[in-house]
């Protein structure tokens, strides 16, 4: 059977690893599916005003975008 890996639950202590976490499986995605670019990953988050600039400080820090 294989594994389903459509859904990925996290558990991280504070937004700035989830944020690293999500960003580090995205970059594998985009590394291991040629196909796949980087426009067309999103991130849902629950509360933007929290999250936002850690999405910037994470994908500008690791992954210079």
């Amino acid at each position: 059977m294989n594994q389903d890996d459509s859904i990925v639950i996290l558990a991280c202590p504070n937004p700035r690893r989830e944020v690293e976490a999500v960003a580090s499986l995205i970059w594998d995605w985009i590394r291991n599916e040629p196909d796949l670019k980087l426009n067309e990953c999103a991130l849902i988050v629950h509360n933007m005003d929290i999250y936002q600039p850690e999405i910037e400080r994470v994908f500008e820090s690791i992954f210079n975008l």
